[in-house]
């Protein structure tokens, strides 16, 4: 089935087509991203296409490609459709201070290691009495 990209999507993507314009673009977006260059073997591409306010890429090529990464040491299948998120480190920073932002004032903070441990310990109390208990119920039956 044939991957739909909405026309709001499309509207605001970087579109290319044909191979070299495709290749040349995966490239830059691998590179923009901090992806190594080779992460994409892709052969024959009709359409290439970023919306780089979200990160969405997708890729239309004319068949599968099989590829074997030798360093990894693993076989990958690309389909003749590829999409994804891609962002550069700088992009994650900028999401987590927006995230970071957004928390309100006050909000839950993890406990201190001390109450930690505390509550550790008192889990581990409360482990050792059960069995005591169930030891003396037992015994009376």
């Amino acid at each position: 089935m044939p991957m739909l990209i909405p026309d709001d999507v499309r509207a605001k993507a970087e579109i290319y087509t044909g191979d070299a314009a495709g290749q040349e673009k995966t490239r830059l977006m691998l590179a923009e991203t901090e992806l190594p260059s080779g992460l994409l073997p892709l052969k024959d591409i009709i359409e290439c296409g970023y919306v780089e306010e979200t990160g969405f890429v997708w890729l239309k090529q004319k068949k599968r490609v099989d590829h074997y990464f030798a360093k990894a040491g693993r076989h990958v299948s690309y389909a003749t459709e590829v999409s994804a998120i891609a962002e550069s480190a700088d992009q994650k920073d900028e999401k987590k201070k927006e995230e970071e932002a957004e928390k309100p004032k006050g909000a839950a903070v993890a406990p201190a290691p001390a109450a930690v441990d505390e509550i550790g310990q008192k889990m581990k109390e409360m482990n050792t009495e059960a069995p005591v208990q169930a030891e003396a119920v037992a015994a009376k039956n």
